[in-house]
């Protein structure tokens, strides 16, 4: 995608930047699906279910809009398609986390992680992970920089990967 939509002409650090923010956004997006922390709402249930208005026919079940011209065979003609609003912001982030672990220089077993580690209330863990992403490009900010950058950036997208 980078080189795709012409990004590959930014400085590192500016993509990289970019980039870090938006992957931050996206786990926004995906506690918003979650809408497990929204305490002041009646509807706390994930979005893991949704219609979604078919933008090949925009609804209207038809190619066209004309019967004529034949039914859309991209949502089987009934106007609306079935998607996951909680995967597909999920599948945002594995996105952005394989962007920037490529913008960084990590190794495949770089983005390893284990499973059934962690133990935490969900919340708790979406914070922990909005501030571990934020600190992959942190070094930014500091009044001293780490001594060694690349490391101060692989540990803390790895420990965002592993939460």
């Amino acid at each position: 995608i980078i080189k795709k939509k012409g990004l590959d002409t930014l400085p590192k650090q500016e993509l990289l930047n970019n980039s870090v923010l938006a992957l931050q956004v996206e786990i926004c997006e995906l506690a918003n699906e979650w809408r497990g922390f929204k305490h002041w709402s009646e509807d706390r249930e994930p979005r893991n279910e949704s219609l979604v208005e078919c933008k090949e026919c925009k609804g209207t079940g038809l190619v066209t809009g004309n019967p004529d011209d034949g039914w859309c065979e991209y949502c089987s003609s009934n106007g609306f398609i079935e998607s996951n609003p909680m995967l597909e912001e999920y599948v945002d982030c594995l996105h952005f986390f394989l962007s920037i672990a490529w913008q960084i220089g990590l190794s495949t077993d770089d983005l390893y992680a284990w499973e059934d580690q962690l133990e935490g209330e969900t919340t708790i863990l979406f914070t922990e992970l909005l501030i571990n992403v934020g600190q992959i490009n942190g070094d930014q900010i500091f009044a001293n920089k780490p001594k060694d950058v690349f490391q101060h950036r692989r540990e803390h997208f790895k420990a965002s990967l592993y939460i």
